[in-house]
């Protein structure tokens, strides 16, 4: 290994590196800075906008989702939004979206198993 930096490949994963940071004597588990960023890592996220700075609101009693991100601040509908209406209340898209020619009861079904498979199995 340099002295001088790390290199870490996609073989490793952060239980490696970890483990690699605890025996050079780094406390890990008190860190914060460390333990924000796999929480990060573990947050379900979307392309583009959606970042700590979005937010998505769901009404789960009107069964309404609002976002604050530029798309749907224009014109009302974005893909946020309709991500977590399809999620929450099965509820697909309409023509206005333009992404209503999407696959969106198989992408559903898709997000729906990886979520019972990561969090539930």
């Amino acid at each position: 290994m340099d002295e001088d930096y790390v290199e870490w490949t996609d073989e490793f994963s952060e239980g490696d590196i970890l483990n690699f940071l605890q025996d050079q004597g780094f406390d890990v588990s008190g860190d914060s800075l460390l333990h924000s960023l796999l929480d990060a890592c573990e947050r379900i996220s979307l392309t583009r906008e959606l970042g700590d700075w979005i937010e998505v609101e769901v009404d789960g009693v009107k069964k309404r989702v609002t976002c604050n991100c530029e798309d749907y601040n224009f014109h009302y509908i974005c893909f946020h939004q309709v991500t977590f209406e399809l999620l929450q209340f099965s509820k697909l898209p309409d023509e206005k979206c333009s992404r209503s020619t999407e696959n969106w009861t198989m992408i559903r079904n898709r997000v729906l198993e990886y979520l019972k498979k990561m969090y539930l199995g």
